[in-house]
């Protein structure tokens, strides 16, 4: 049975300020278009290929690498060296690429160009 609970630390000195200030500098950083310009250089504009898979990012350490990729149906399926996807088996995954192999024949995916 329990006898007692832990109270919960009380909020540091200064709390509410430092949410204000955090919020302040965030709406500023908004106005003056600092957010707008991070959203474009995060993000990578390309057309979804309908015909064939994409390749639409590649993630972990160089000795586990993963990879998502897109199927022409819309399907989106994270990957790894070994598994198979759309009938293709998994070689080999880098920074910006995956190998694939099929029926003897082996294809190349790489991200979009930035």
């Amino acid at each position: 049975m329990l006898e007692s609970s832990l109270r919960p630390r009380p909020r540091p000195a200064g709390f509410e300020k430092t949410v204000a200030r955090a919020q302040a500098a965030r709406t500023e950083a908004a106005e003056d278009g600092q957010m707008t310009k991070a959203r474009e250089l995060a993000t990578t504009e390309a057309p979804l290929a309908r015909d064939g898979m994409m390749l639409l990012g590649t993630f972990g350490t160089e000795a586990s690498m993963s990879a998502l990729i897109r199927l022409p149906d819309g399907q989106m399926h994270k990957v790894a060296r070994g598994d198979k996807v759309g009938g293709h088996r998994v070689l080999g995954i880098s920074d910006a690429r995956v190998i694939l192999q099929a029926r003897g024949r082996s294809q190349t995916l790489a991200m979009p160009a930035a």
